[in-house]
This record gives structure tokens, sequence and C-alpha cells, in this order.
């Protein structure tokens, strides 16, 4: 499980061996059940999660409508970013869809780790930097694409989604109700 970690965070920074020795004990096991929340709206956000095995996603509500952010999936890290840097109450909700096992790091050990080196600061940096390049492309995406091509850039970006996450989880991240959904989906099957 750690090993796990360990590549994930070697592929955003290379750690040195001493590095280990003090990062990975700072990581905490824990279990979410499918359903479960691994943050409510109105919580402060205290962790960064990776997500060793399960499927979890980022949400909001507005007017008693669920609105999908994000999906996130194994090797995969998850927090509410705005939350946790200015650790305020959360606008949005991280509940799992599938029965998830994570590894999480607390705020104050994350704090503790950008004083111990540059490494940990870099790892940080560039963690925060693919955080924006995301959010970026994200209102982009939402803005600029219809909802058939934001669905076609889902299938074939991340296709994992369409075989673990609830058609109506995908329609609420597309921007569409899910008969718009069903619709794209038969125009789409009749197009092959």
């Amino acid at each position: 499980m750690y090993d796990t970690l360990k590549q994930a965070i070697n592929s955003i920074q290379l750690m040195d061996d001493s590095d280990w020795g003090i990062v990975l004990p700072m990581f905490k096991y824990r279990e979410i059940k499918k359903r479960g929340y691994l943050l409510k709206e109105g919580q402060i956000c205290k962790n960064i999660d990776f997500i060793v095995e399960g499927c979890a996603r980022i949400y909001a509500n507005y007017d008693g409508k669920d609105v999908t952010c994000q999906f996130f999936f194994e090797n995969g890290f998850l927090n509410e970013i705005s939350s946790f840097v200015t650790q305020t109450p959360a606008v949005f909700s991280i509940g799992a869809i599938e029965n998830c096992k994570l590894l999480s790091i607390s705020k104050i050990d994350i704090d503790k780790l950008y004083e111990h080196n540059m490494n940990t600061i870099k790892l940080g940096r560039k963690i925060m930097e693919q955080v924006a390049i995301f959010a970026i492309n994200r209102n982009v995406e939402i803005n600029t694409l219809t909802a058939k091509d934001r669905y076609l850039r889902l299938i074939e970006e991340r296709p994992k989604v369409m075989s673990r996450v609830p058609l109506h989880m995908i329609a609420s991240y597309i921007g569409i109700t899910p008969e718009a959904l069903s619709r794209i989906r038969k125009e789409i099957t009749t197009d092959m």
C-alpha cells in the first residue's frame, strides 16, 4: 500500500530515501464505506487523502441538486483544496462512490513537511499547480464544449468513470440531466 503511495509521490516529485522515513509515517490508514463521507459541506478539510482502493467524488449541492465537480480513483490524491488551505468550512462535500481505502495526511503534518526540506516544498507546489491547471481546463471545457463533446471527452480521457460511476453522477459532472445524457448516449450509439 505504501509502495503505491511512494510511486504516486515520486511521479510528481522525486524524494530522497531520507525523506521517506519522515513522510510515510505521517500517512494514516482509514476506510470509508460506499455512500459515506470523507468530508461534508460545512466541515473544515483537515486532510489530503490518497486513494489506495475505491472511487470518490467532490460535489456541491445547489438548490437541492448535487453538482459533481470531479471523480477520483486509485492512486489519486483528493481533498477540498479551498477549505484545506484556508481552514474554513468546506463549500463542497467528498463522498465515497465505492468502498474506499485511504492513506491520509493531516494539514498539521503537511505544514511540518514543508519545513523539512526543499523536496517537500516542491511536491506541495507541484500538486497546487496541477489543481490550478485542472480548474482552468475544467472551466474552459464547461464554457466552450457542448454536452455531447464533454461526454465524449470524458469517455476518451477517463474510461473507468463509465464503468464505476452511476450515470446520474456522470450527467451531473457534464452539467446536464440524466434524461439528456440518455439522449446523448442513444445518439452516439446510433452514429456508430
